[in-house]
């Protein structure tokens, strides 16, 4: 919340076994970023240290345990571990820099996506759309749909990343 100081991230199991929402939806997200994590397998498998390890320090100490039942998280573990260094031990201006990164990765996908849904948006109302199979106006529609999802959730975490105006806001 604004103006609290922040609460390092220590680790500890969940007081609760029912599993979060967030982790619900992390779930369903898996089988979309394991597909897109395809191209780069050759970083986990020949990778230093082996992100896709449930056996990892890291992985250990944040899910003690619980990682079996929470297979789709190995995927992010390496991320999850250098944010989590980030927030606890990081400067502010690596705080600051990550929060820029962040920010224009958002407008970059905002700019592509608006362009995909209006790409999509007139394919779907040119007058030979009747003469095309159903299966492409569905991805026409489908991809128009997924485009407008990332703006929207782009621009929502845009908002939320430049609204603290200090690092420890921010954390």
């Amino acid at each position: 919340m604004p103006g609290m100081p922040h609460q390092k991230a220590t680790g500890q199991p969940h007081e609760k076994s029912v599993i979060e929402s967030t982790e619900v939806l992390s779930m369903l997200g898996y089988p979309a970023r394991a597909a897109g994590r395809f191209p780069v397998i050759v970083r986990y498998i020949w990778g230093g240290r082996s992100t896709l390890n449930a056996a990892d320090v890291y992985v250990s100490q944040r899910f003690h345990g619980t990682i079996s039942r929470r297979r789709w998280l190995l995927l992010d573990a390496a991320e999850l571990e250098l944010i989590e260094r980030l927030i606890n031990e990081g400067s502010d201006e690596e705080v600051f820099s990550f929060r820029r990164a962040q920010l224009e990765s958002g407008a970059s996908t905002t700019v592509v996506g608006s362009l995909l849904a209006s790409i999509c948006t007139m394919m779907l109302t040119l007058d030979s759309l009747n003469h095309v199979n159903i299966t492409v106006r569905g991805l026409f529609t489908i991809s128009m749909m997924i485009s407008l999802l990332a703006v929207y959730f782009a621009l929502i975490q845009q908002r939320e990343l430049a609204l603290p105006a200090s690092a420890d806001m921010f954390r």
